[in-house]
């Protein structure tokens, strides 16, 4: 059995996404985040052009 504490620290936060995110250079994180984003903003056009 996973022990709950090996996954997460004491405020929650996703151990191993943590690791995962700082094997990467911040130029590699920024163009997570963009990538990110700029899917969202296509899911928000796409839903707000459903709307109409």
């Amino acid at each position: 059995m996973i022990d709950q504490s090996d996954l997460e620290d004491e405020s929650g936060v996703d151990i191993a996404l943590m690791r995962e995110l700082l094997k990467l250079t911040p130029a590699q994180r920024v163009e997570r985040m963009v990538d990110l984003v700029n899917t969202m903003q296509e899911i928000q056009a796409h839903a707000k052009a459903a709307r109409k």
